[in-house]
Order: structure tokens, then sequence, then C-alpha cells
């Protein structure tokens, strides 16, 4: 898996054992979650949840939140959060788990932002 190809990736660490791949991206990157999933489906390996921390954007409707817009690619994720409201111009640290499903739609439940 060739993960370190990809622009604003910084280190890669991967343990076959735990089935695991640990990914660090430099500050001000612009690679999208897409990019790293197509990456890890070429090496014949199929990704389903990730632990995510990004800066970015939160979007609420009707007093919850539907969407995390992720900075730097401007990725729009459909998200969930127990939180009710959030300011949408504000940029947050979100910290969430990642959903892929097999036809590569991502979602995150966003566990908590700051």
């Amino acid at each position: 898996m060739n993960l370190s190809k990809v622009g604003g990736v910084e280190k890669v660490d991967v343990s076959l054992e735990k089935g695991l791949s640990t990914i660090v991206m430099k500050n001000e990157n612009n690679a999208t979650l897409q990019q790293l999933e197509t990456v890890v489906r070429k090496s014949g390996f199929s990704p389903k949840k990730a632990r995510v921390v990004f800066k970015g954007k939160l979007q609420s409707k009707d007093g919850k939140v539907t969407q995390a817009i992720v900075t730097g690619s401007q990725e729009i994720l459909p998200a969930t959060s127990k939180v009710a409201s959030v300011e949408s111009d504000k940029e947050y640290q979100i910290e969430g788990l990642l959903t892929i499903e097999s036809n590569g739609n991502q979602s995150i439940e966003i566990e908590s932002f700051k």
C-alpha cells in the first residue's frame, strides 16, 4: 500500500497483523479521504472505519449537525452528532469515526469538536 505517495501525507504506519493503517497528514494539506480510500482499495484492501481528526466546519439544520466540511480539501461529509447546535462559520478541530461503505459512500459520527 503506497499511501505515502498521496500529496499531503506525512507518515504512514501499516500493521497487517492488526489490519490497521495509521496515516498522519501534513498541516494545510488538501488530500481527500476519497484519494486515500482509492489507494487502499487499489492495494487489495477494503477500508471500513477510520478514526479521524481534522480541522473543518460543521453545518446544522433543525438543531442537528448534518455535515462536516473538511478544511483544505473542502470535502463534505454527511455527519451525525449528539451536540444539538454549532456555529456554522467557525472552524473546529473535529474528532470522529468515519464509516466507509462498500459503494464508497462516507459518513462521520462526530465524537467531539473544539
